[in-house]
């Protein structure tokens, strides 16, 4: 947050989520959005297996209690990112 690069991405691929981290993931994420203070363009990559809706979801209400833009991206299992 010090010298945040322009853009700054972070990037989410996870198989996973328990709600104590979804709660945590919020936090980093609301931190990070404030870059925007600082003129920074801050990107949420968000990646989500094929046919895996419930993480899609989760993205979607991340994006929208954000009030912001996530760039959704769906893989295949197997396949790198």
């Amino acid at each position: 947050m010090e010298s945040p690069s322009d853009p700054t991405v972070f990037t989410v691929k996870l198989e996973y989520i328990d709600a104590a981290s979804v709660q945590a993931m919020l936090e980093i994420l609301q931190i990070l959005k404030d870059l925007e203070k600082q003129h920074i363009v801050f990107m949420v990559n968000w990646y989500y297996e094929y046919g895996d809706l419930e993480m899609l979801q989760l993205g979607v209400i991340l994006q929208d209690r954000l009030e912001m833009e996530f760039d959704f991206n769906e893989f295949e299992p197997g396949n790198s990112v």
